[in-house]
Protein backbone atom coordinates (compact mmCIF):
# COMPACT_ATOMS: atom_id res chain seq x y z
CA UNK A 1 0.00 0.00 0.00
CA UNK A 2 1.02 3.88 -0.66
CA UNK A 3 3.47 5.54 1.77
CA UNK A 4 3.34 8.55 4.16
CA UNK A 5 3.34 10.97 1.17
CA UNK A 6 0.19 9.13 -0.74
CA UNK A 7 -2.69 11.36 -1.65
CA UNK A 8 -6.02 10.16 -3.56
CA UNK A 9 -8.49 13.14 -5.42
CA UNK A 10 -11.38 12.17 -5.65
CA UNK A 11 -14.25 14.07 -7.51
CA UNK A 12 -17.96 13.80 -6.19
CA UNK A 13 -21.61 15.07 -7.19
CA UNK A 14 -24.27 13.99 -5.69
CA UNK A 15 -27.74 13.11 -7.81
CA UNK A 16 -29.85 15.55 -8.92
CA UNK A 17 -27.67 18.96 -7.39
CA UNK A 18 -26.11 21.52 -8.11
CA UNK A 19 -23.21 21.52 -5.96
CA UNK A 20 -20.02 18.77 -6.08
CA UNK A 21 -16.86 18.10 -4.14
CA UNK A 22 -13.25 17.76 -4.92
CA UNK A 23 -11.65 15.63 -2.01
CA UNK A 24 -8.35 14.70 -1.48
CA UNK A 25 -7.83 11.90 0.96
CA UNK A 26 -4.30 11.32 2.79
CA UNK A 27 -2.43 9.87 4.80
CA UNK A 28 -1.17 11.35 7.88
CA UNK A 29 1.16 9.72 10.59
CA UNK A 30 -0.19 6.11 12.22
CA UNK A 31 -1.48 5.09 15.31
CA UNK A 32 -1.17 1.93 17.11
CA UNK A 33 -4.31 -0.33 16.93
CA UNK A 34 -3.88 -4.27 18.69
CA UNK A 35 0.03 -3.80 19.13
CA UNK A 36 0.12 -3.49 15.54
CA UNK A 37 0.79 0.22 13.79
CA UNK A 38 -1.95 1.34 11.40
CA UNK A 39 -1.60 4.37 8.85
CA UNK A 40 -4.02 7.36 9.40
CA UNK A 41 -6.09 8.82 6.40
CA UNK A 42 -7.68 12.45 6.69
CA UNK A 43 -9.96 14.06 3.95
CA UNK A 44 -9.52 17.81 3.33
CA UNK A 45 -11.58 19.14 0.45
CA UNK A 46 -14.35 22.13 -0.82
CA UNK A 47 -17.97 22.35 -1.64
CA UNK A 48 -18.39 23.92 -4.71
CA UNK A 49 -22.42 25.49 -4.99
CA UNK A 50 -23.82 26.67 -8.21
CA UNK A 51 -26.80 27.49 -9.96
CA UNK A 52 -28.74 26.06 -12.43
CA UNK A 53 -26.38 27.87 -15.53
CA UNK A 54 -23.13 26.97 -13.66
CA UNK A 55 -21.87 29.74 -12.11
CA UNK A 56 -20.17 29.42 -8.35
CA UNK A 57 -22.40 31.20 -5.82
CA UNK A 58 -20.17 30.01 -2.95
CA UNK A 59 -16.80 27.77 -2.23
CA UNK A 60 -16.72 25.95 1.31
CA UNK A 61 -13.69 24.39 2.51
CA UNK A 62 -13.28 21.68 4.54
CA UNK A 63 -10.68 19.28 6.78
CA UNK A 64 -8.75 18.11 7.83
CA UNK A 65 -11.13 15.23 9.24
CA UNK A 66 -9.62 12.14 10.45
CA UNK A 67 -11.17 8.80 8.60
CA UNK A 68 -9.81 6.19 10.00
CA UNK A 69 -6.59 3.87 9.37
CA UNK A 70 -5.81 1.53 7.76
CA UNK A 71 -3.26 -1.88 7.54
CA UNK A 72 -2.49 -4.29 5.19
CA UNK A 73 -1.35 -7.68 5.80
CA UNK A 74 -0.55 -10.42 3.39
CA UNK A 75 -2.94 -8.78 0.33
CA UNK A 76 -5.51 -7.47 2.48
CA UNK A 77 -6.13 -4.18 3.55
CA UNK A 78 -7.88 -3.38 6.72
CA UNK A 79 -9.98 -0.34 7.82
CA UNK A 80 -10.49 0.87 11.27
CA UNK A 81 -13.42 3.84 11.56
CA UNK A 82 -13.11 6.92 14.08
CA UNK A 83 -15.42 4.03 16.51
CA UNK A 84 -12.85 1.61 16.45
CA UNK A 85 -15.11 -0.72 13.93
CA UNK A 86 -12.50 -3.22 12.06
CA UNK A 87 -13.92 -3.92 8.29
CA UNK A 88 -11.93 -5.43 4.80
CA UNK A 89 -11.40 -2.73 2.87
CA UNK A 90 -9.47 -4.64 -0.34
CA UNK A 91 -8.79 -8.31 -0.89
CA UNK A 92 -6.33 -8.54 -3.69
CA UNK A 93 -6.10 -12.35 -2.78
CA UNK A 94 -9.58 -12.65 -4.88
CA UNK A 95 -10.13 -14.26 -8.08
CA UNK A 96 -12.05 -14.59 -10.90
CA UNK A 97 -15.80 -15.60 -9.94
CA UNK A 98 -15.75 -14.57 -6.06
CA UNK A 99 -17.69 -11.70 -4.63
CA UNK A 100 -17.76 -8.12 -2.74
CA UNK A 101 -21.35 -7.03 -1.40
CA UNK A 102 -22.51 -4.09 -2.02
CA UNK A 103 -25.70 -1.87 -1.06
CA UNK A 104 -28.87 -2.27 -3.03
CA UNK A 105 -31.25 0.87 -3.08
CA UNK A 106 -34.90 0.62 -3.80
CA UNK A 107 -35.78 3.97 -5.04
CA UNK A 108 -33.44 5.70 -7.75
CA UNK A 109 -35.61 8.99 -6.14
CA UNK A 110 -34.17 8.42 -2.82
CA UNK A 111 -30.37 7.63 -2.71
CA UNK A 112 -30.73 6.70 1.27
CA UNK A 113 -33.42 4.18 1.08
CA UNK A 114 -32.17 0.75 0.17
CA UNK A 115 -33.15 -2.76 0.62
CA UNK A 116 -30.14 -4.53 1.54
CA UNK A 117 -26.88 -6.70 0.20
CA UNK A 118 -26.52 -7.59 -3.19
CA UNK A 119 -22.75 -8.76 -4.57
CA UNK A 120 -20.56 -7.70 -7.55
CA UNK A 121 -19.03 -10.60 -9.25
CA UNK A 122 -15.27 -10.45 -10.20
CA UNK A 123 -15.11 -10.65 -13.91
CA UNK A 124 -11.48 -10.17 -14.84
CA UNK A 125 -8.21 -10.05 -13.21
CA UNK A 126 -5.52 -8.24 -14.94
CA UNK A 127 -1.89 -6.20 -14.65
CA UNK A 128 -1.70 -2.73 -15.14
CA UNK A 129 2.36 -1.50 -15.57
CA UNK A 130 2.31 1.91 -13.72
CA UNK A 131 6.07 3.13 -13.40
CA UNK A 132 7.79 0.58 -14.31
CA UNK A 133 5.56 -1.82 -12.18
CA UNK A 134 3.10 -4.21 -12.84
CA UNK A 135 0.17 -3.67 -10.22
CA UNK A 136 -2.89 -6.58 -9.59
CA UNK A 137 -6.42 -4.89 -11.52
CA UNK A 138 -9.63 -6.77 -10.10
CA UNK A 139 -12.44 -5.86 -12.91
CA UNK A 140 -16.05 -6.11 -11.48
CA UNK A 141 -18.85 -7.26 -13.99
CA UNK A 142 -20.77 -4.22 -14.37
CA UNK A 143 -24.15 -3.42 -12.57
CA UNK A 144 -27.15 -2.12 -13.38
CA UNK A 145 -30.32 -2.43 -10.92
CA UNK A 146 -33.24 -1.62 -13.12
CA UNK A 147 -33.64 1.42 -11.15
CA UNK A 148 -31.36 4.04 -12.97
CA UNK A 149 -28.40 3.15 -11.21
CA UNK A 150 -24.83 1.84 -12.73
CA UNK A 151 -21.47 0.94 -11.34
CA UNK A 152 -18.05 -0.72 -13.41
CA UNK A 153 -15.61 -1.34 -10.20
CA UNK A 154 -12.04 -1.64 -10.52
CA UNK A 155 -9.44 -2.21 -8.00
CA UNK A 156 -6.36 -1.48 -8.36
CA UNK A 157 -3.64 -3.33 -6.00
CA UNK A 158 -1.60 0.24 -4.37
CA UNK A 159 -3.84 2.51 -5.21
CA UNK A 160 -7.70 1.02 -4.55
CA UNK A 161 -11.24 1.56 -6.29
CA UNK A 162 -10.88 4.19 -9.34
CA UNK A 163 -14.26 5.22 -7.56
CA UNK A 164 -11.98 6.25 -4.53
CA UNK A 165 -9.81 4.78 -1.66
CA UNK A 166 -12.90 4.53 0.75
CA UNK A 167 -15.57 3.62 -1.90
CA UNK A 168 -15.34 -0.37 -1.10
CA UNK A 169 -17.14 1.01 2.75
CA UNK A 170 -20.14 1.96 0.97
CA UNK A 171 -19.91 0.09 -2.64
CA UNK A 172 -23.40 0.84 -4.44
CA UNK A 173 -24.33 1.46 -8.24
CA UNK A 174 -24.83 5.42 -8.83
CA UNK A 175 -27.47 7.32 -9.90
CA UNK A 176 -26.52 7.32 -13.32
CA UNK A 177 -30.22 9.28 -14.54
CA UNK A 178 -29.86 12.20 -11.84
CA UNK A 179 -25.80 12.45 -13.31
CA UNK A 180 -24.26 10.95 -10.07
CA UNK A 181 -20.36 11.00 -10.18
CA UNK A 182 -17.84 9.55 -7.86
CA UNK A 183 -14.43 9.08 -9.12
CA UNK A 184 -10.66 9.14 -8.51
CA UNK A 185 -9.08 11.51 -10.45
CA UNK A 186 -5.75 10.82 -9.91
CA UNK A 187 -3.41 9.74 -7.28
CA UNK A 188 0.40 10.67 -5.79
CA UNK A 189 2.63 8.89 -3.63
CA UNK A 190 6.35 10.13 -2.71
CA UNK A 191 5.17 13.19 -5.14
CA UNK A 192 4.86 11.14 -8.39
CA UNK A 193 1.49 10.95 -10.23
CA UNK A 194 0.74 7.28 -10.66
CA UNK A 195 -2.99 7.56 -11.76
CA UNK A 196 -4.71 10.40 -13.84
CA UNK A 197 -3.28 13.32 -14.91
CA UNK A 198 -2.50 16.53 -13.76
CA UNK A 199 -5.40 18.37 -15.52
CA UNK A 200 -7.87 16.11 -13.85
CA UNK A 201 -6.90 16.51 -10.37
CA UNK A 202 -8.45 20.09 -10.97
CA UNK A 203 -11.74 21.45 -12.51
CA UNK A 204 -9.50 24.66 -14.12
CA UNK A 205 -7.56 23.31 -17.20
CA UNK A 206 -5.75 26.47 -18.07
CA UNK A 207 -7.01 29.45 -15.40
CA UNK A 208 -9.58 30.25 -13.00
CA UNK A 209 -11.09 33.62 -11.90
CA UNK A 210 -11.76 34.25 -7.92
CA UNK A 211 -12.81 36.70 -5.88
CA UNK A 212 -13.94 39.42 -8.13
CA UNK A 213 -12.08 39.70 -10.91
CA UNK A 214 -8.47 38.16 -10.05
CA UNK A 215 -7.10 35.40 -12.22
CA UNK A 216 -4.62 32.76 -10.92
CA UNK A 217 -2.59 30.92 -14.12
CA UNK A 218 -1.18 28.45 -15.22
CA UNK A 219 -3.03 25.84 -13.06
CA UNK A 220 -1.19 22.90 -13.74
CA UNK A 221 2.28 25.58 -12.69
CA UNK A 222 5.74 24.31 -12.26
CA UNK A 223 7.81 27.44 -11.84
CA UNK A 224 5.51 30.52 -11.20
CA UNK A 225 2.11 31.28 -10.10
CA UNK A 226 0.52 35.07 -11.88
CA UNK A 227 -2.03 36.98 -10.16
CA UNK A 228 -4.07 39.49 -12.62
CA UNK A 229 -6.22 42.02 -11.26
CA UNK A 230 -9.12 43.57 -12.37
CA UNK A 231 -9.79 47.53 -12.22
CA UNK A 232 -13.04 46.50 -10.20
CA UNK A 233 -11.31 45.54 -7.58
CA UNK A 234 -11.67 48.13 -4.79
CA UNK A 235 -9.56 47.06 -2.43
CA UNK A 236 -5.36 48.12 -2.54
CA UNK A 237 -4.15 44.82 -0.64
CA UNK A 238 -4.52 41.06 -1.56
CA UNK A 239 -3.24 38.57 0.71
CA UNK A 240 -1.91 34.46 -1.03
CA UNK A 241 -1.47 31.51 1.00
CA UNK A 242 -0.20 28.44 -0.05
CA UNK A 243 -0.89 24.98 2.07
CA UNK A 244 -0.26 21.65 1.62
CA UNK A 245 -3.12 18.89 1.89
CA UNK A 246 -2.60 18.53 5.81
CA UNK A 247 -2.96 21.78 6.50
CA UNK A 248 0.51 23.27 6.77
CA UNK A 249 1.62 26.61 5.80
CA UNK A 250 4.30 27.21 2.48
CA UNK A 251 4.08 30.01 1.88
CA UNK A 252 1.93 33.41 2.85
CA UNK A 253 2.64 37.37 1.12
CA UNK A 254 0.44 40.13 0.32
CA UNK A 255 0.04 42.06 -2.96
CA UNK A 256 -0.95 45.78 -3.80
CA UNK A 257 -3.50 45.33 -6.28
CA UNK A 258 -2.66 48.96 -7.73
CA UNK A 259 0.12 46.96 -9.39
CA UNK A 260 -2.28 44.76 -11.32
CA UNK A 261 -0.10 42.23 -12.05
CA UNK A 262 2.00 39.69 -9.88
CA UNK A 263 4.02 36.50 -9.99
CA UNK A 264 4.72 33.76 -6.86
CA UNK A 265 8.27 32.11 -6.95
CA UNK A 266 6.60 28.18 -6.39
CA UNK A 267 9.61 26.23 -7.96
CA UNK A 268 10.51 24.80 -4.15
CA UNK A 269 7.39 23.64 -3.66
CA UNK A 270 7.36 19.28 -4.21
CA UNK A 271 5.04 18.42 -6.98
CA UNK A 272 1.52 17.38 -5.90
CA UNK A 273 -1.77 19.21 -4.84
CA UNK A 274 -2.02 22.07 -2.78
CA UNK A 275 -4.50 24.33 -1.12
CA UNK A 276 -4.35 28.22 -2.92
CA UNK A 277 -5.75 30.47 -0.60
CA UNK A 278 -7.13 34.17 -1.45
CA UNK A 279 -8.03 37.08 1.04
CA UNK A 280 -9.30 40.35 0.22
CA UNK A 281 -11.38 42.50 2.31
CA UNK A 282 -13.41 40.21 4.83
CA UNK A 283 -13.60 37.23 2.16
CA UNK A 284 -11.29 34.72 1.54
CA UNK A 285 -11.57 31.79 -1.11
CA UNK A 286 -9.89 28.71 -1.63
CA UNK A 287 -8.94 26.33 -4.80
CA UNK A 288 -6.82 23.79 -5.33
CA UNK A 289 -3.16 24.24 -6.86
CA UNK A 290 -1.17 21.01 -8.82
CA UNK A 291 2.34 21.72 -9.10
CA UNK A 292 4.31 19.41 -10.96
Amino acid sequence: MPTSDALWNLFYSPPASYTYDNREYSIVGDTIINHETWAKIFLTGETVISDIWGNILDINTYGPLYQGAYLESGKVVYFCSPDGTITTLYDFNLQVGDTVKFLHFEDANDPYVFIGDTCLIIKQIDSLLIQNHYRKCIIFKPIYTGDYRYLEEKWIEGIGSTHGILFPLNIRPLVEEMNETEKLTCFFNNNTLLWGNYNTCTVAVNEFVIADHIEIYPNPASQFLHIKFSDEIESSLLGIEIFDMIGSKLFAQSFNLQDKNCKIDIANLKSGVYLFVIYIDEKKTAKKLIIY
